[in-house]
């Protein structure tokens, strides 16, 4: 008898722990799949055990009980990103809750939970379930595939222009002036000091390289040209996952931004 009655207690905590309630107060259950109680301690284990697994997950403050609801076609990088301090301390692509929350409590004071496996193909369609069923506090847009406020985005195209438009003035300055260091300068969209020549080789002969136009919604103005989908992930600000699947949907990126791995020619 008090086996039972414990067992039935226990199964009652669990439920009341993991559900959530609509204004109407009907419960809702949302009960993890997977729950790492510290994300401090577990963190290899969460890596390791979602390589190349693509679903929806949420992080959950165990001090504030507050939570961030995310997904990716591939679990183990995005989770990798979470552990670099460098990325979750950067507020150059805009404010993060959930970084700076990390930072502020600590990995220790949070449990990783993955809500659901599913398919890459509807990770963004799942995620936006959650969002809509638990309102997390830590997302800042309840909109699935955003990280940065729509202001925020235009104020980042414009500087991609400028910045591009800049790069470009440089390079056809130097090359009219004949300048011996032209092919050394440092330009803001290659972040590298090697030589043109030796970066355009090295993009060539890397099978997984591809060049990313980004265009403004009207498909004529180029925004910027880069290297990679990494390095369109680093100036964006938007996910290499979200960008490719812009490009294989034909989407408009938040409604700002054109992308296509070769040059438009309208």
């Amino acid at each position: 008898m008090n086996t039972t009655y414990n067992v039935l207690i226990s199964l009652i905590t669990i439920f009341e722990e993991n559900s959530y309630y609509n204004t109407d107060f009907t419960v809702i259950a949302i009960i993890a799949i997977i729950t790492y109680n510290n994300a401090d301690i577990m963190k290899d284990e969460i890596i390791k055990e979602n390589i190349k697994k693509s679903g929806v997950y949420r992080w959950k403050n165990n001090l504030t009980g507050d939570c961030y609801v995310g997904s990716s076609i591939d679990l183990s990088n995005r989770l990798r990103l979470y552990y670099r301090y460098d990325v979750i301390s950067d507020t150059t692509k805009g404010n993060s809750i959930i970084n700076s929350a990390l930072l502020k409590y600590g990995y220790s004071n949070f449990s990783f939970e993955i809500l659901e496996y599913c398919d890459k193909n509807i990770v963004l369609e799942r995620e936006q379930h959650y969002l809509n069923t638990l309102n997390p506090v830590y997302n800042i847009l309840k909109i699935a595939g955003s990280n940065s406020g729509h202001k925020q985005r235009e104020e980042s195209i414009l500087k991609r222009i400028n910045s591009f438009s800049e790069n470009k003035k440089a390079r056809e300055a130097l090359k009219e002036n004949n300048n011996s260091i032209s092919n050394n300068i440092k330009f803001p969209l290659q972040g590298s000091t090697r030589s043109l020549e030796v970066i355009e080789l090295m993009r060539k002969n890397h099978s997984k390289s591809k060049l990313v136009y980004e265009y403004k919604a009207d498909k004529i103005t180029l925004i910027a040209k880069y290297d990679s989908l990494r390095q369109a992930q680093e100036i964006t600000g938007l996910t290499r996952e979200y960008i490719s699947r812009c490009i294989k949907a034909g989407k408009l990126a938040h409604n700002l931004s054109w992308y296509s791995f070769i040059e438009l020619k309208l």
